[in-house]
Parts: structure tokens; C-alpha cells; sequence
């Protein structure tokens, strides 16, 4: 497919046909050639998330490409809105699903585009979402932004997404009581645990989808390198890669996230698990290429300076181990409000001493003006 960039307001116009295909960042087709555009509020969502083929230097002199910024982290709580409510409805009504997921879809790939910084740092400072939703959500985030770094295929990327989104739609109910259960699991919950790659992919036939790679990610997202994982105990690479980088996500996510019975681990003990079961539980392939896109010091990453400053981690640096941050407390131990960058890699600049746990610190910091966003109101948990 051509360079896709986003549309100008001579694409899409109101009450005019569409002179051209308007795409999401996947190549995936949103509107054709030739539909008529109905409303306000469809012609906004083409502009806001959509991409057409490039159309040479008078198409990028059109662009305004501020005029749609939107903050990532108010967008990512509105994304984790929307797949709550379109999983829930997909247990009682599965039909259409697929139609129903692509606006989520379009939504979610333009902010990994937009600003892969932001979007990591929402998943590692645990921006509060919707319980089940947040996993697949930020599942799908990781396995999007690092996706993009290995520079994989835009179908491939997508039906990756789609995949570590409706992964657990077979259990959407358990997960939600396994969310919050503080006992170990019951043989039945044990039963419906590892049988869920199967009803998952079951609702997923009957509610219409037909994309085989997308089927088949959510089969084997549970499928283990050395084939102790199930449904089936498949092994190396008779997992479908799609799955085997999901299995890597997914497993990452699980560790960094807070759960009912237990906090967070920290990034380092989940990057150390990863490392010490690639070959066995993960693809060795996969973990070096999760680590490497995601950082050894990932955005949002609360860490300790040798200048005895508490900041948290902005932007990946290069390499990973140097990153840039923002102070967010002084030596003194007082707050700081006033944002300020350190790229740790210059010469001179304070060192990264070691992390510091985020849930110390999320009470009371709101992300948005760290990484240039206006605030955000009631993003806290």
C-alpha cells in the first residue's frame, strides 16, 4: 500500500461524497471511494483518525496537524470505556462485533502513531480503566507500539490489536471476578481458565469475524514456547508469531499491573522474568524485541536520580538506558510543578540510580503536562 497520511477538510466534506478511500493507520478501509458523508460527527471521527494515500505536496501544505491533538491519556481512558461496553454487549450479542470494534480500532492505532511515548506511560503509571478492559487495552497498546518498532506490516499490526483486544471475551465475566478475587482459583474457574482461547474464538466465528490471523492469535496467545501452555501445547514456532508476541505482552502487563491480591511488580523484576524464561515460556525473538521497543527505563517509570531527585521517565533515549525525564521531586523532598527535562544521556546530567514504585506517586501526579498535554480532570484512580 502507498504512504498513508491524514486527510485534509478538501477530503471530507459534509454532505459530499468521499473523492477518495479513507483508511485507519492500518490500511484498513474506514469509508470507500464515493460514500456520501452524513454528519458532522462522521466527517470529524475521518479527520481525527483516518489516513488516505498520499496525494504529493499540495496534500501535505493542507494539513493541519494540530488542529486534532488530541490527549492521549484522556483518549486512552475513553478507548478503555468503549471496549468495556463492547465486550459486555458481545457476551449477550456478539453479531457485528467486528464493525462495532473498528472506530476503537482506528482510535487506538492513531494514538500509538500520534505519541508511542504517552501511550507507554499510561500503561506503566496504571492510568486508571475499566476493569476487565484495562488488560486487553493495554495489552493491545504494548503489542501496537512494539509492533511498530519492529516495523511489521499494517495487517499484521492490526490483527495483532484486534487479537489482544477480544483475546479474554470468552471470559469476560471470570476475568472481571478474577480481577477482584482474593482466594486461589476453584477447579471449575481453573476449567473455564484454560479453555477460554477456545469460547473466545467460538464468539469471535459467531459474531462474524473472518480474519484467520486474528483467529488464530487469540487461540494460541496462551500457547508456551516449550509447549507447556495450552489449550492444545503447541511449541516454538507452531505458535503463530502474532501470539507468541501477545504471550510476551500479555504476560508483562499481568506483572506491572496491580491486582486484588497483590501490587505491582516493578519493571525490572517483569523485564528479569522475561529474560529468564525466554526459550522456555517466550519467544527469546519476541523478548529482545519487547524490551528493546518498550525501554529498559520505559515512559513513566518512576526513578531516583544520583542528583537525589525523584522524576519520572518521558521519552525513551538512545540508547534505552539513558532516557529523558522530567523532576518531579527535589533533593529536598519537596514536589516540583514546574515541568523541566533531563536528557540523561548528556554529559554532566544527573544518572538514573535506580526505580522507585509509581503507586508512591500517582495519587497526586497527573501525567498530561509532563509530556506537553493540558491537564486532565479525574484521570487519577
Amino acid at each position: 500500500m502507498a504512504l498513508l497520511m491524514p486527510p485534509t477538510a478538501r477530503d471530507i466534506r459534509v454532505n459530499q461524497p468521499l473523492p477518495r478511500p479513507v483508511f485507519d493507520v492500518y490500511g484498513h478501509c474506514l469509508a470507500g471511494a464515493g460514500e456520501m458523508v452524513e454528519t458532522r460527527r462522521q466527517a470529524d471521527f475521518l479527520l481525527r483518525y483516518g489516513r488516505v494515500e498520499y496525494g504529493g505536496l499540495d496534500h501535505t501544505l493542507g494539513l493541519d496537524l494540530e488542529e486534532f491533538r488530541d490527549d492521549p491519556f484522556e483518549e486512552i481512558g475513553h478507548l478503555g470505556l468503549m471496549l468495556q461496553d463492547l465486550l459486555r454487549h458481545a457476551c449477550a450479542d456478539p453479531v457485528g462485533l467486528p464493525e462495532r470494534l473498528m472506530p476503537l480500532v482506528a482510535r487506538l492505532g492513531s494514538t500509538v502513531e500520534r505519541d508511542p511515548e504517552s501511550v507507554l506511560a499510561a500503561v506503566h503509571l496504571h492510568q486508571a480503566l475499566p476493569l476487565p478492559a484495562a488488560h486487553g487495552l493495554r495489552t493491545a497498546l504494548l503489542c501496537d507500539t512494539v509492533a511498530a518498532g519492529m516495523l511489521l506490516d499494517r495487517p499484521w499490526r492490526r490483527s495483532l490489536v484486534c487479537a489482544a483486544l477480544t483475546a479474554n471475551v470468552g471470559m469476560f465475566r471470570l476475568e472481571d471476578r478474577l480481577n477482584r478475587q482474593q482466594t486461589t482459583l476453584t477447579p471449575e474457574q481453573k476449567h473455564n481458565l484454560r479453555a477460554h482461547p477456545y469460547h473466545s474464538v467460538e464468539l469471535l466465528r459467531s459474531a462474524g469475524v473472518r480474519d484467520p490471523r486474528w483467529l488464530r492469535a487469540v487461540e494460541e496467545h496462551h500457547e508456551r514456547f516449550d509447549g507447556s501452555g495450552y489449550p492444545r501445547g503447541l511449541s516454538g514456532e507452531s505458535i503463530c508469531f502474532p501470539a507468541r508476541l501477545m504471550a510476551v505482552a500479555d504476560s508483562y502487563e499481568a506483572m506491572v499491573g496491580n491486582r486484588a491480591y497483590r501490587r505491582a511488580h516493578s519493571i525490572h523484576d517483569a523485564q528479569r522474568e522475561l529474560y529468564a524464561r525466554a526459550g522456555t515460556a517466550y519467544d527469546p525473538h519476541c523478548v529482545a524485541a519487547f524490551i528493546k521497543h518498550v525501554g529498559i527505563w520505559p515512559p513513566g517509570a518512576v526513578v531516583r536520580l544520583s542528583s537525589r531527585e525523584i522524576a519520572v521517565v518521558v521519552a525513551r533515549g538512545e540508547p534505552t538506558t539513558h532516557p529523558v525525564v522530567a523532576p518531579i521531586v527535589d533533593a529536598a523532598g519537596h514536589r516540583i510543578y514546574r515541568v523541566e527535562y533531563i536528557d540523561t544521556g548528556d554529559q554532566g546530567a544527573p544518572r538514573i540510580k535506580g526505580a522507585v514504585p509509581s503507586d508512591d506517586f500517582r495519587a497526586d501526579l497527573d501525567p498530561a503536562p509532563l509530556w506537553g498535554y493540558r491537564s486532565v480532570p479525574g484521570w487519577r484512580r
